[in-house]
């Protein structure tokens, strides 16, 4: 997982990212709309323990989450895209 992925994540993950998020929110949707977003979308099927885990605060499940999208190519540049988004 890229550094600046980590961080964005990590704020994300802390509660600063709510003001984060609401700026970028269109541009957040076009990404989660994208090819590569709902390749990814299909590749992890039910997201409802993810819901729970961010509800939870289960940074372990997130963790976890994360890699495994990163593991792929269109997770990969999902990642790069978001990183270079909130910059």
């Amino acid at each position: 997982m890229s550094t600046d992925f980590e961080k964005l994540a990590n704020d994300l993950m802390s509660g600063g990212g709510n003001s984060m998020l609401k700026g970028k929110a269109n541009e957040i949707k076009k990404l989660a709309n994208s090819g590569d977003g709902q390749k990814v979308r299909k590749m992890m099927g039910n997201t409802d323990n993810l819901k729970k885990a961010v509800e939870q605060g289960d940074a372990e499940t997130l963790k976890r989450v994360i890699k495994d999208v990163m593991s792929t190519e269109e997770g990969a540049r999902l990642a790069q895209q978001l990183s270079e988004l909130f910059k």
